[in-house]
């Protein structure tokens, strides 16, 4: 394990978690997290930069209510399958991807960006986190010169 991924909210991003397939099974899951608003939740929109400290219970429920619109908004199915959370019943890490961006692929990284983090853990630069490598040298440019 490197430094970087030694991070606990590294480590926990990258973890175990359960796909809320339904619904209901979401409705379910934010119902936990409004009744546990007050305890501690980052709100991580990937599209910004990584909060420096928990937010107040208003700002958690109006996360999961923006969310929760937008999940309803752009995929109209019966089944939901973008939200992924560490534990159904005592929540602490939840991924939400937007369905419309969604790609398993995880843009040549080999992980996938979720749009949405609440968590119970500081979180850190998502995507500067995974930046990719330094490209391999081409083989014609080899350790024996330069091309």
């Amino acid at each position: 394990m490197s430094g970087m991924d030694a991070n606990p909210f590294l480590t926990a991003v990258w973890g175990r978690f359960l796909g809320v397939r339904t619904w209901e099974q979401l409705d379910a899951l934010w119902d936990v997290v409004r009744a546990d608003a007050e305890c501690g939740w980052y709100l991580y929109a990937l599209d910004q930069p990584p909060p420096a400290s928990p937010s107040v219970a208003d700002a958690v429920r109006a996360f999961v209510a923006h969310i929760d619109a937008c999940l309803h908004h752009e995929h109209r199915a019966a089944y939901c399958g973008f939200v992924y959370v560490d534990d159904p019943a005592r929540p602490s890490f939840i991924k939400a991807f937007e369905p419309r961006r969604f790609s398993g692929c995880g843009h040549g990284t080999g992980k996938a960006l979720p749009s949405w983090i609440l968590c119970k853990l500081p979180p850190v630069d998502l995507p500067a986190s995974i930046a990719p490598a330094k490209p391999p040298t081409p083989w014609w440019k080899g350790p024996f010169g330069k091309g």
